[in-house]
């Protein structure tokens, strides 16, 4: 869901956005005919296969001006190639410390001056604070987009945080992303 309310925030900024669901699990596209179903609002969203998104990259990036490319949480070479190709890696990590394992890994192949972490779902737990002590001696931008009831909310019924919940916290965390990202 992060990366659907990051496409979104951009187009309520002004951005022509896509978001592109690499994922087998197809999350987004289910959301996407959930929304389209409930006749709500969010951004584009198209699923693709990572090779095929690899091929029509080019022109698909004269067509927007930001993509966001929903990946599967596995490293792939596709991955490492979408990732080296993109101008920007938004990397979502959860609290705790297999994540923070699991970072270190990631953090070897990804470009550290085009990267920003994004602490996902933090709560007011000792987790979430340890997470982000050790997140902020990476000398990495990190953002934090705190876990509320509207992201699943607007999973199972469609929107976005910033459509269904527009003066809510989950709105004001995404919006204060988008400042992060693009201002």
């Amino acid at each position: 869901m992060l990366s659907l309310h990051t496409a979104a925030i951009g187009e309520e900024m002004g951005r022509n956005m896509l978001t592109i669901d690499t994922d087998p699990q197809g999350t987004l596209t289910m959301w996407k005919k959930r929304s389209q179903e409930a006749s709500l609002p969010g951004p584009m969203v198209e699923m693709m296969p990572s090779r095929q998104l690899l091929e029509e990259l080019p022109e698909l990036r004269r067509k927007h001006d930001c993509i966001v490319v929903d990946t599967p949480p596995l490293a792939t070479i596709e991955l490492f190639r979408i990732i080296k190709d993109a101008d920007y890696a938004l990397v979502p990590i959860t609290p705790g410390g297999f994540e923070l394992d699991a970072l270190q890994s990631l953090l070897a192949i990804v470009p550290l001056d085009r990267t920003r972490i994004i602490l996902n779902r933090a709560t007011s737990s000792n987790a979430t604070t340890t997470t982000r002590r050790a997140l902020n001696k990476l000398s990495l931008p990190v953002s934090v987009v705190r876990d509320y009831a509207a992201f699943r909310s607007v999973s199972l019924y469609g929107g976005t945080v910033l459509s269904k919940f527009s003066t809510g916290n989950a709105a004001l965390d995404i919006r204060r992303l988008g400042r992060e990202l693009w201002s």
